[in-house]
């Protein structure tokens, strides 16, 4: 539903004038108002990053695991059958980033709800904290280009492994949360 949202409200709203005169992303895309809903605010950072590294001095205040991530899967699709029905190498990036984020999105939510089982041991609790979570008014920036999701994911998980007694486990989680955001140093 968040997905039709945003689509809906990119053909419903018009875009408030930018101060950053640089599109950072191809012509091609401006076409598909489906993807552009996507493809705004930081999203054009990620995705940059994706394409064609850190080729600027700001990109570098945007951690690198999902924009990394996000490019090799878009790369194999481009080398795969599958090329031929992505729209390009621009939407294939939108395309995958808005799966990868819903995808780490839902795993975020179950490792929550694993989190809060393991530290409170009551599954009413764990499910309703899963679910507030999940409905929370925040929760657009997950489905969209953006590396709040991955992070969640990858920090619900260490933490969780944590409380079950895997600390190697968890060590790899939560420093594969520090190569997605500058907030996982703290975790």
């Amino acid at each position: 539903s968040m997905v039709v949202t945003c689509i809906l409200s990119n053909l419903c709203v018009r875009d408030r004038d930018s101060s950053d005169p640089v599109s950072l992303l191809p012509k091609d895309l401006v076409r598909d108002s489906a993807l552009e809903s996507f493809a705004k605010g930081d999203a054009t950072h990620f995705l940059s990053i994706a394409a064609g590294g850190y080729n600027e001095d700001k990109l570098y205040a945007f951690f690198p695991l999902y924009p990394k991530a996000l490019g090799h899967v878009a790369a194999a699709i481009e080398a795969s059958p599958l090329a031929a029905w992505s729209g390009g190498p621009t939407a294939s990036l939108v395309v995958v980033g808005v799966v990868m984020s819903n995808a780490c999105f839902i795993l975020s939510a179950l490792a929550l709800y694993r989190l809060t089982l393991a530290t409170l041991g009551s599954e009413p609790l764990a499910y309703g904290t899963a679910v507030v979570y999940s409905i929370n008014p925040a929760s657009v920036f997950f489905s969209t280009v953006y590396s709040e999701s991955a992070y969640s994911f990858v920090s619900f998980s260490g933490m969780w492994l944590i409380a079950e007694g895997w600390p190697w486990a968890a060590t790899l989680s939560l420093a594969a949360a520090t190569t997605c955001r500058p907030e996982g140093v703290f975790n």
